[in-house]
């Protein structure tokens, strides 16, 4: 069933992080890499999922259509919601759990970040859609950022470019700010880490450097994946053919890991240690050595 309802699992108010000035981050749920190091793996799945606090860790996946929410995203323990605890062998109505995934209206999510209009104009912040992959929900988001724009909010996402290149189009005319992941420039790497090739983010890196009205582009820095001189230099050839002319550098942390063990998720991650910014000087050297603005 199609919904205009976005489903989001988190809202960060006063980022400082994701684009110009103070912002309000809203995180979208849904994402079709599966990063080894992602520091937020609830964002993978692209479901409400109901984390049952019972002796065995029951986790229950259900799509927006299944359940009834309150104007704030939150499940409404009705008939509805019973019987799919029943389906899944939960008779107890008083069962305690944790929810992780709110969808709600595009409406709703703008009054909340007109909530701060007046930090965004004091410090030229606004609203950046994250993630997980915003992409993955595009009418919506459509919606959304139209309706932004129509408040005179400057827009951006956070994006892997993991999509439909027609998708991008539909955003031009709306985002004032791409950010915009590169991972790997080897895709064989890049599939190993990620599950996905990056053919088709790198194709559309390319038609987003022609067309967005401003972009970066960032690297996350990541251990026995692409933290090397050799990295570098392969990063600054491939930026070079696509035009990009700068690029931040984001290094490897350890800021989700608890998440991972909270959601009976391995992580790969574990035992390597977080990087500093110094940690990458050398990478940022080269880059600027080839003509790429880089920073950390």
């Amino acid at each position: 069933m199609k919904t205009d309802k976005i489903l989001i699992f988190n809202i960060q108010k006063f980022s400082l992080q994701d684009g110009p000035g103070i912002r309000t981050s809203i995180f979208l749920k849904g994402c079709p890499l599966r990063c080894k190091w992602c520091s937020n793996p609830e964002s993978q799945n692209p479901f409400v999922n109901i984390f049952i606090k019972d002796d065995k860790g029951t986790k229950i996946d259900a799509k927006i259509d299944e359940l009834n929410f309150d104007k704030d995203g939150y499940i409404v323990e009705d008939d509805l919601f019973y019987d799919l605890l029943n389906r899944h062998g939960i008779c107890d109505k008083k069962i305690k759990y944790d929810q992780v995934g709110r969808p709600m209206t595009p409406e709703s999510l703008v009054e909340i970040a007109m909530e701060d209009e007046v930090f965004y104009q004091s410090t030229g912040g606004g609203v950046t859609l994250s993630g997980g992959e915003p992409l993955m929900q595009i009418d919506s988001l459509v919606e959304l950022l139209k309706k932004l724009k129509a408040r005179g909010i400057h827009t951006a996402i956070e994006t892997t470019l993991y999509t439909n290149p027609g998708n991008l189009a539909k955003l031009y005319p709306h985002l004032d700010l791409f950010i915009a992941d590169c991972k790997n420039w080897n895709e064989d790497v890049h599939k190993d880490k990620t599950g996905l090739s990056n053919k088709i983010i790198i194709q559309n890196l390319r038609e987003l450097i022609k067309n967005a009205k401003d972009y970066l582009i960032r690297i996350p820095v990541i251990p026995d994946f692409n933290y090397s001189n050799d990295d570098a230099y392969e990063f600054a050839k491939l930026f070079q053919n696509l035009g990009a002319k700068k690029v931040q550098l984001l290094p490897f942390h350890q800021y989700g890991k608890g998440k991972y063990e909270s959601y009976g998720i391995k992580y790969e991650y574990s035992d390597k240690k977080a990087l500093t910014d110094s940690d990458l000087d050398k990478m940022v050297q080269i880059l600027k050595n080839q003509g790429i603005d880089a920073f950390v």
